[in-house]
């Protein structure tokens, strides 16, 4: 899955390259992953800060974890990503219908925890439950 970078809002209006996110999770070379993540972070979430990137993005990472692609690296690192957008905030700017981006991230994550587990992140995601409680 890719985000198209052109079509959001992004940090500063830095794009970063559409590869980025394949590169990211599939990489083996720490340096390159954790390159790769910090584009990503300034452009989606940077001090958890959550721009309109971020919504794209967490789909994006959801559904590349759960593809098994990813390298150790690549997972350490796209779980932290998806562990950050949770604790995000939404910027004014990037509030709709009284629902705010950061709501909004959360359910996506929230909603896909269960396909998480199943990928056997679940040592990475036990602390979730206490920033995503469930809905009534």
């Amino acid at each position: 899955m890719k985000v198209d970078w052109g079509s959001v809002r992004t940090r500063d209006g830095v794009k970063p390259d559409a590869a980025v996110l394949d590169v990211f999770v599939t990489s083996e070379d720490i340096d390159t992953v954790y390159d790769a993540y910090c584009r990503i972070e300034h452009a989606a979430f940077y001090n958890r800060d959550l721009e309109e990137a971020a919504l794209p993005l967490t789909s994006a990472l959801i559904e590349m974890v759960c593809s098994g692609r990813c390298t150790h690296w690549g997972l350490t690192m796209a779980t932290d990503a998806l562990y950050e957008i949770s604790l995000g905030q939404t910027m004014r700017e990037e509030e709709t219908d009284g629902t705010s981006l950061a709501d909004r991230c959360r359910e996506v994550i929230r909603d896909n925890l269960p396909r998480l587990y199943q990928t056997g992140v679940s040592g990475i995601l036990w602390t979730w439950g206490e920033f995503l409680p469930a809905t009534e």
